[in-house]
């Protein structure tokens, strides 16, 4: 019975660990996205005064990139920490 339970449990640490790469990438395809606007805006020629407009969409794509590294890396060290709780290793 104890190993279903393991295999079960490890199935859902694969989802968990899925999700957050998942939830990662989404993080990334925003961010490209206002980077590829704040330079579309920045090459329009009939539309100068909307230039200013390139440093918002520039920061908020860097900030979104950077919120997604680092949310990704603290929910896999809590994912790597309930595995290593739920499944402890042979030698302990």
């Amino acid at each position: 019975m104890q190993q279903e339970k393991t295999i079960r449990d490890l199935l859902a640490i694969d989802r968990t660990r899925l999700a957050n790469q998942r939830t990662f990438l989404a993080f990334l395809r925003t961010s490209i996205y206002f980077v590829v606007v704040g330079m579309t805006v920045l090459s329009l020629e009939n539309f100068v005064e909307l230039r200013q407009l390139s440093i918002p969409l520039f920061i908020t794509g860097v900030l979104l990139f950077l919120t997604g590294v680092l949310s990704y890396f603290r929910e896999r060290r809590k994912i790597e920490q309930l595995h290593k709780y739920l499944i402890p290793s042979e030698e302990e």
